[in-house]
């Protein structure tokens, strides 16, 4: 129910009924269309600044010390990866779709 209810649950509705809804035969290719959409967060410009972002933080904290810089710029890259790329990816179908196979790959 939780799946469901999320935002990407209910864009998933929306999305399923908008172009599936009147002929079964277009869903296979929307669905492939659907695949791949690609976030924008993890789109090729997207990915270009949060990786200067991440030798910004490394390069401005070297100075202080060349541990402290590598610290730095590791840390950066830890939250952008386990943190900001989980949070920032909004809500879709195709989200919703990856959540709902999760789901039941974990139940079987």
């Amino acid at each position: 129910m939780k799946i469901r209810n999320s935002n990407s649950g209910r864009e998933f509705r929306s999305w399923f009924h908008e172009n599936c809804r009147a002929d079964p035969g277009v869903t296979t290719k929307e669905y492939i269309a659907l695949l791949k959409t690609v976030p924008k967060v993890q789109s090729m410009p997207a990915k270009l600044l949060r990786f200067m972002a991440q030798v910004g933080v490394g390069v401005a904290a070297l100075p202080l010390a060349p541990v402290l810089g590598i610290a730095a710029g590791a840390s950066a890259g830890a939250i952008d990866s386990f943190l900001l790329d989980r949070t920032m990816k909004g809500s879709s179908p195709k989200i919703f779709l990856e959540e709902l196979s999760a789901l039941t790959k974990n139940e079987l």
